[in-house]
């Protein structure tokens, strides 16, 4: 959305509830790398739906890496780190 910060709140609480279940589960902590593909696919397509903007404005393929994403002080709009 291009207005008001709901994104944000999202982003925020999955991350939270994300960062509780490998607390709990640290084995899990590996395949957040692996299944980081197709959940960036889908939320690609969701940000699409929500936003009206063509798929093609959001890059193919997730330009973060596992770890920044997880990051609770990482925003996209900072862009990718080198």
């Amino acid at each position: 959305r291009q207005t008001g910060h709901s994104w944000r709140s999202t982003i925020r609480e999955h991350r939270h509830q994300l960062a509780r279940l490998l607390r709990d589960s640290p084995s899990l902590r590996p395949r957040v790398a692996v299944v980081l593909p197709a959940s960036y696919a889908y939320a690609r397509q969701s940000a699409s739906d929500e936003t009206g903007l063509s798929l093609q404005t959001f890059p193919e393929v997730c330009p973060w890496p596992a770890e920044q994403v997880l990051d609770a002080d990482f925003w996209p709009e900072a862009g990718p780190r080198a």
